[in-house]
């Protein structure tokens, strides 16, 4: 039977889009009552309650990890319901490392930004409850917010500290970060407060690291090289570096951010040279991120010499460079993924490498990092993009096995890290290498492959007015006008038109998808293995995509 008491208290946990789900993902933990009512309901009579359970279960944000670890270990836990619990955990724990992790840089932020003004900054009674309130609002993660604890909020406790006359050079760029993230007004005016603020900063006794930091987010934000601004980052890289007591991941952080910021002056092997060597001098040998850095380096690297074009384009130079640059990735990547396995960057930069270096080793390598990579992170959709792109035609695979690995991430029911959603670019893909692009996705299997992945996704998040709009226009692109018009009717004004490009592109389809449903249906496309006189039957051949999913 249902409960539709029970399933309301878990909307709450459970029906948050991931779309959002960094911003989203609670950072306290899931109480107890969540998990366990979801773990009895894999014992219902109904069928339908123990498939939306189990669902439930393998889709849990990571602060439900604890709960369900608990609940795991009863002796009285329902033998239909332990296989389910077991296949969930380890999931779910992965999950938990990065809500871990998003907390801890929090707090750490929380931390250092208070003791930086306590420290150094201008006080003065007349503001300084403002500023430390303001401080401590900017570094809250979204899912933390509390009622009135806005954006606008936020941009009014910094311009109501500098009105009563604060003048520090820290409170001023958080501001204009403020307002350059959230603001509404001239993003000019917000992007000239950033560069004097940082300015400013530079000429006061912050740490070096407040000052390396406010000058790469204005280059990151200007997206232009500034002379001034670099020369502040080459100065106090050093010193940031230098630091003790901070995680592993914050160094990472700086070595990215500054290294994006060096490559606003067009030389990727510059920017890396002005950034590496700092940084690996400056990390304990056990740090497996200088590894990852300066491998993932070499993987672009490598590709910078190959070019983008085909094959036959490249010079011998370019192919020895080539496979020069990608080894060095090789050793990078594997000696940082040897010494922190749980992290999946690692992993996932290696399929890059097996995209290039493949062509000699049987498919089982680039399986193996795609397993580590996912392993470390079941969520890891950039892992599962870059197998996609393995499987091209182009590179080691076909259409074929495009779509099979797709129909595999679509099976996950991973809705969590929207993996089943693979199956919307695989089909995408494919229909662009075909002659007749619109009759390929007009095929019943790729229509009933979109459908899964919508409707699975609103099984669990069936409040998103985004997810629904865009299911009602997969399925006016895949001509299905009969359930096209039943699901605009469906969606009444709960539109969000923007998934339409606007307001003129809904009411356009919706009024196509009225008349067409009316008509009699068109001819049905041949399946696979028609007749000789169709001109596209033996290309459609070639892509296998009847049959059932696999389990």
């Amino acid at each position: 039977m249902r409960h539709p008491t029970r399933l309301a208290i878990l909307l709450f946990a459970l029906t948050m889009s991931p779309l959002a789900r960094h911003a989203a993902a609670q950072l306290r933990e899931m109480p107890e009552a969540m998990v366990e009512a979801l773990v009895r309901d894999l014992s219902d009579l109904d069928a339908e309650t123990r498939r939306l359970a189990a669902l439930r279960l393998k889709n849990l944000p990571g602060t439900g990890y604890a709960a369900l670890e608990r609940v795991a270990k009863r002796e009285e836990l329902a033998p239909e319901a332990k296989p389910v619990v077991d296949k969930a955990l380890p999931i779910v724990r992965a999950r938990s490392r990065r809500v871990k992790a998003l907390y801890d840089n929090w707090q750490e932020n929380l931390r250092t930004g208070l003791d930086a003004y306590d420290k150094f900054g201008k006080k003065n009674p007349a503001w300084d409850d403002t500023v430390r309130q303001a401080i401590t609002l900017f570094t809250k993660p979204d899912p933390e917010l509390a009622p009135g604890e806005t954006h606008v909020a936020l941009i009014g406790m910094f311009k109501k500290a500098i009105d009563a006359g604060c003048d520090d050079p820290f409170v001023a760029y958080l501001y204009a970060r403020s307002l350059r993230l959230h603001g509404n007004g001239d993003p000019q005016e917000a992007q000239r407060l950033l560069f004097e603020s940082a300015r400013v900063l530079e000429q006061s006794s912050y740490p070096p690291d407040r000052k390396l930091y406010a000058a790469v987010r204005y280059l990151l934000d200007a997206r232009q090289p500034d002379r001034l601004m670099l020369d502040i980052c080459r100065k106090h890289l050093e010193a940031t570096f230098a630091e003790r007591n901070r995680p592993n991941d914050h160094y990472r952080e700086v070595a990215d951010l500054v290294f994006q910021a060096f490559q606003l002056e067009g030389d990727r092997k510059m920017a890396f040279d002005a950034v590496f060597p700092i940084y690996q001098k400056a990390r304990p040998a056990n740090d497996p991120n200088p590894a990852g850095f300066k491998g993932s380096f070499y993987v672009d690297y490598a590709w910078d010499a190959r070019g983008g074009g085909w094959a036959g384009s490249v010079t011998d130079e370019g192919w020895k460079l080539f496979a020069e640059r990608l080894q060095a990735a090789d050793q990078e990547l594997t000696r940082s993924w040897e010494l922190d396995p749980a992290d999946p960057r690692a992993a996932t930069r290696m399929i890059a490498v097996c995209l290039g270096q493949d062509s000699d080793r049987d498919r089982e390598h680039m399986e193996r990092w795609f397993r580590r990579a996912m392993e470390a992170d079941p969520d890891n959709l950039q892992a599962c993009r870059d197998k996609l792109y393995y499987l091209y035609p182009r590179w080691h695979g076909s259409h074929r096995e495009m779509i099979s690995f797709a129909r595999e991430c679509l099976a996950t029911e991973n809705w969590f890290g929207r993996i089943p959603f693979l199956v919307e670019d695989a089909h995408i893909a494919v229909s662009r290498e075909m002659s007749d692009p619109k009759r390929y996705l007009a095929r019943d299997a790729v229509g009933g492959d979109i459908k899964r992945a919508y409707d699975g996704f609103l099984d669990l998040y069936p409040d998103s007015n985004w997810h629904q709009t865009w299911r009602v226009r997969w399925a006016c692109r895949c001509g299905k006008w009969q359930d096209a018009d039943k699901l605009f009717q469906a969606l009444g004004d709960k539109a969000d038109v923007r998934a339409f490009r606007g307001q003129a592109y809904f009411d356009y389809y919706r009024r196509k998808a009225a008349k067409k449903a009316t008509e009699p249906p068109e001819v049905r496309q041949p399946r696979l293995g028609g007749p000789d006189d169709d001109p596209d039957a033996e290309e459609m051949d070639q892509v296998e995509i009847e049959g059932p999913i696999p389990q």
